[in-house]
């Protein structure tokens, strides 16, 4: 003889909604959406506009790492100078821009501008 204490837990518990799962899972693809697809189309928009506005003069790196600049484009090739003297050949796509430059050199200007008021402070 079966305990109808246990039968009455059983349909206690019940199946969870089905809706609430699918919810669930909702929340998951658009968390996963902001968080990886998203800032990853961002990026790939920001290269493809990089790529196509290259021109002479600008400073990149390749993927493999080499600093350099560029001195002409040839269609899909960027010549790109290492040194003085030493012109490399590169794929455009495969070159992107010295982002962590820019931002040194402001961190550089501002570290700078903080010495030079130090230093007016100290002459008053």
């Amino acid at each position: 003889m079966q305990n109808p204490e246990f039968l009455i837990l059983a349909q206690a518990a019940g199946a969870a909604n089905p809706m609430l799962n699918l919810v669930f899972i909702g929340l998951m693809v658009l968390i996963f959406w902001f968080i990886v697809l998203r800032p990853q189309a961002r990026e790939a928009k920001a290269h493809r506009d990089f790529v196509s506005g290259l021109k002479a003069g600008d400073e990149v790196i390749s993927a493999g790492g080499l600093y350099g600049k560029v001195v002409s484009i040839d269609g899909a090739i960027a010549h790109v100078e290492l040194s003085r003297g030493t012109k490399v050949r590169f794929d455009r796509n495969k070159l992107h821009p010295i982002a962590g430059g820019a931002i040194v050199s402001e961190s550089v200007d501002a570290e700078k501008a903080k010495k030079d008021a130090g230093k007016t402070k100290k002459d008053d």
